[in-house]
């Protein structure tokens, strides 16, 4: 417990945390040491809590590095600053190695595989609750998931079935539990709205955004063609959108390699879910709330779905339900009143995976971030 006082105001903290296809969010946090006696063990769960919200976890995650140096005011003594990283909970996702017989998974469903492995005890600190599991119903081919992890389950069932997947803290479970849906899906809604209309606004159940919220709309997952190749020995599907060629006017395609992937079938299937995801642009709303109160600044949560009013940006001057795939907090000034809310908001129609492969790793069995994997990390 770091009490009160290790955590300056205003400048102590700014906590990240992700939503989409199990990417990795860090954030870091500087802890004050005056008397020289404190020990941060890396890989220890960290958690921020503020009781004045009914949903009290502000933020939990894990220590990553740790930087120890002295504090601006002081040039003798004990007296030290832990700069530190902490990596938000999708990290658990790649914590325990699948291992036993169980694991050569047969011809099954997404829904029974997620099943399998809820209950097969390779999850790491992750609870096996499915209260957040909703499967599609996906049919997937045989696989053997030993020497893999829960990140790679996931990301083979949200391929097969356009549902997205991450680690969320569960308040009334008090564990982290795994989240995976259809982002359509009715389902983790938050209970406030945002709205830049004044009269909507009272900032209690529906509060304003700054003056720069914004909409990018991104082609680049645009595509009128995908070359699927799948299993071990160089096959491929070919599958083509007749609705993206007419609307750009001409072809644009791409490759998509994917070894868990052993039929034909499978493969037709996947990638016409691919095409289907790419049919249009992506729309991502980047808005900001100052001055959140205490007692509402958990009720906005990283994965929730949430109303949002929005009349400068086209396709949402009414309100309209978007997904919050990432969300970072900060005291909103050298203040406990108020918070600020960074949001990165996601249509759902336009939703899915947006994983294609696994996470390559390196002989020692770390993530590769470097090589195209479906981690990423943001600072």
């Amino acid at each position: 417990d770091l009490n009160t006082e290790r955590i300056r105001l205003g400048t102590g903290f700014s906590f990240t945390e992700a939503a989409e296809s199990g990417v990795l969010a860090m954030s870091r946090v500087r802890v004050d040491d005056p008397s020289g006696n404190l020990t941060i063990v890396g890989h220890h769960e960290f958690r921020a809590i503020d009781t004045a919200c009914s949903w009290q976890r502000l933020f939990t995650g894990y220590f990553a590095d740790r930087s120890i140096k002295r504090s601006g005011s002081f040039l003798t003594g004990a007296a030290r600053i832990w700069d530190a990283t902490v990596y938000d909970l999708n990290a658990a996702l790649q914590f325990e190695v699948i291992r036993g017989s169980t694991a050569r998974r047969p011809a099954e469903t997404d829904t029974a595989r997620l099943a399998w492995l809820l209950g097969s005890g390779f999850l790491g600190p992750i609870s096996s609750d499915a209260s957040a599991v909703f499967g599609a119903g996906e049919d997937l081919d045989k696989q053997d998931y030993r020497g893999m992890t829960a990140g790679d389950v996931l990301s083979d069932c949200a391929q097969a079935s356009g549902c997205d997947y991450f680690v969320a803290w569960d308040d009334a479970l008090a564990a982290a539990v795994i989240h995976y849906y259809l982002p359509t899906r009715a389902f983790n809604s938050s209970s406030l709205r945002i709205s830049n209309v004044l009269a909507d606004v009272d900032m209690a159940t529906v509060y304003a955004p700054d003056s720069e919220a914004t909409l990018e709309r991104d082609p680049s997952r645009i595509f009128s063609g995908v070359y699927y190749q799948y299993g071990d020995d160089n096959a491929a599907e070919y599958e083509t959108s007749a609705g993206v060629l007419a609307a750009i006017g001409h072809k644009r395609e791409t490759t998509v390699s994917d070894l868990s992937v052993k039929s034909s079938t499978k493969a037709a299937r996947n990638a016409n879910t691919f095409l289907s995801e790419a049919a249009t642009d992506e729309d991502t709303i980047t808005v900001a709330l100052p001055k959140v109160r205490p007692a509402d600044v958990n009720l906005i949560r990283a994965g929730q779905r949430i109303e949002v009013k929005l009349t400068h940006l086209p396709g949402y001057t009414s309100y309209t339900w978007v997904r919050v795939r990432r969300r970072t907090v900060s005291q909103d000034g050298e203040t406990q009143e108020f918070y600020r809310l960074e949001l990165q908001l996601s249509n759902p129609k336009q939703g899915g995976s947006r994983v294609r492969h696994r996470p390559n790793r390196s002989p020692d069995g770390e993530v590769d971030i470097s090589a195209g994997s479906a981690i990423t990390v943001t600072l």
